[in-house]
């Protein structure tokens, strides 16, 4: 149970990443530390973060001029922000895409790649690439124990290879390998029975239409126990030593030695007039259960069997739960959140923090709302310039240099989608040409002129970035510029 919550805002597409004992946070700009406070930049919404036994991997990190895109390790030093980035040793064109999974074998750690050349590649610790498997129209992902790696194909295969990718076995099925989202598409394995457990299933129109979840024997392949679902799944993945499932209006929970259902509950969320099922996403919560409620921005804390809900927490409009698994760190959970309207996540990005309640407390609330992070005193007004034209104009005053970075480049974005030529724009400005002015007080961050307006170029190169493609400004053709001042 909890006691409070609130949502962190970040400056675009946002997520919390732990490893090692470290939380991190990142969005479609910068890595931060778990004080918010910035690692380094990052390229674009691309860009993925990834902790490993090796240190922190950033990949798609443009940092060295002669190479246009870049793969590397930053150096296991987890609590200082000053990090050694090592050189690939190979341009990889074109822009790889690397799929999460990181299993590590005798000190070199794979990936799957699943654009442009899907296969796995294993990197040494300098991120030099050693080996790759290219697989032309495969889909892998993938799950390592040993010295054996499971990985699927999207055309119906479950593998089990060695780290030199030679096949020590192959499975094939006569449904596809199921890869709707993350907690659905891996390979599992579990350990204390020696099971690789996958979820196979093709769309509810298809001729064999439900939904298997089979265990295989990691040593040889042979089928160990199969659950058959009628419906596609929006979760299915093992924790700990059961598979927590939803399926339809379901929500199971299955042994994972034995495949026996343990429960199986109505959670009652689809509404008749909806055209689609919404999705719910559940994961384990010491000896409860959270349930991810996506579209209707909910987070439910139910009871172990997920019988009874005990407490909801509400997420403030126009957010929603992403489909990404939470991250439990120290006595917090941390939920990614985006937007209802999908063409707004370019304005900010948002994570839910929760906190745990203290055993002690005499009342924990059954409803939170949750709200926003206070904001640092902001305003937005509309001023002509010496030309005439329209400019917006955000005035906006802290104490944090972070915190001012941060907030001016939301507040920048913000206004450009409310007043641009765009899908979801509530107040197109036609006489709008795309000027933006940012008056930054300078006396709270105690610092030179100069070296401030250093620091504050990043804001600059970020939102034109940012909205380098849409949106438009009002008059339908300009693009955002943005000019900087100190006050």
């Amino acid at each position: 149970m909890f006691e409070r919550a609130i949502v962190k805002e970040f400056t675009g597409r946002a997520k919390p990443i732990f490893g090692q004992g470290t939380l991190y946070y990142k969005d479609s700009n910068a890595l931060y530390d778990e004080n918010y406070g910035e690692i380094c930049d990052l390229p674009d919404d691309t860009a993925e973060c990834y902790v490993t036994d090796d240190g922190l991997w950033v990949y798609n990190y443009d940092v060295f001029d002669e190479f246009e895109e870049f793969v590397g390790c930053l150096s296991s030093y987890m609590c200082s922000k000053f990090f050694d980035i090592f050189n690939t040793g190979k341009k990889l064109e074109p822009r790889p895409t690397f799929d999460q999974t990181t299993p590590t074998i005798n000190d070199i750690t794979y990936f799957c790649h699943l654009e442009d050349e899907p296969g796995m590649y294993g990197y040494d610790r300098k991120s030099k690439l050693l080996t790759n498997c290219v697989m032309g129209s495969f889909n892998p992902n993938i799950v390592s124990h040993g010295e054996n790696i499971f990985l699927t194909n999207y055309q119906r295969s479950l593998y089990c290879v060695a780290p030199d990718f030679t096949i020590k076995w192959q499975v094939d099925s006569n449904k596809r390998v199921h890869t709707p989202n993350m907690h659905v598409k891996y390979p599992h394995y579990y350990a204390p029975e020696q099971l690789v457990i996958l979820n196979t299933g093709e769309i509810a129109d298809m001729p064999r239409g439900e939904f298997e979840i089979n265990a295989h024997h990691a040593a040889t392949g042979e089928l160990a126990w199969q659950v058959v679902l009628p419906k596609d799944v929006d979760c299915s993945h093992l924790t700990g030593d059961k598979m927590y499932v939803c399926s339809g209006d379901d929500i199971l929970i299955i042994e994972a030695a034995t495949g026996t259902i343990l429960h199986q509950v109505k959670h009652g969320q689809h509404v008749d007039s909806d055209d689609f099922d919404e999705p719910l996403y559940v994961y384990p919560y010491h000896d409860k259960l959270l349930v991810a409620i996506q579209r209707h921005g909910i987070i439910q804390v139910r009871s172990h069997d997920a019988k009874k809900v005990l407490q909801t927490i509400t997420v403030p409009y126009p957010y929603m739960v992403t489909d990404e698994p939470p991250v439990f760190y120290q006595d917090e959970v941390y939920f990614g959140l985006t937007h209802l309207d999908s063409f707004d996540i370019g304005m900010k990005g948002s994570i839910l923090m929760l906190k745990a309640a203290d055993n002690g407390l005499d009342v924990i609330p059954e409803f939170i709302d949750t709200p926003l992070e206070p904001r640092p005193p902001i305003s937005v007004s509309l001023v002509t310039n010496e030309q005439g034209d329209d400019v917006y104009q955000v005035d906006i005053s802290h104490d944090d240099l972070d915190q001012t970075i941060k907030f001016s480049i939301i507040a920048l974005q913000e206004t450009a989608f409310k007043h641009a030529k765009y899908l979801s724009s509530p107040e197109t400005n036609k006489n709008h040409h795309g000027q933006l002015r940012l008056r930054v007080a300078s006396a709270p961050l105690l610092m030179g002129n100069d070296e401030l307006l250093s620091k504050l170029a990043v804001i600059k190169e970020r939102v034109e970035r940012n909205l380098i493609d849409e949106p438009k400004a009002g008059d339908g053709k300009s693009a955002f510029k943005v000019d900087i001042e100190l006050i």
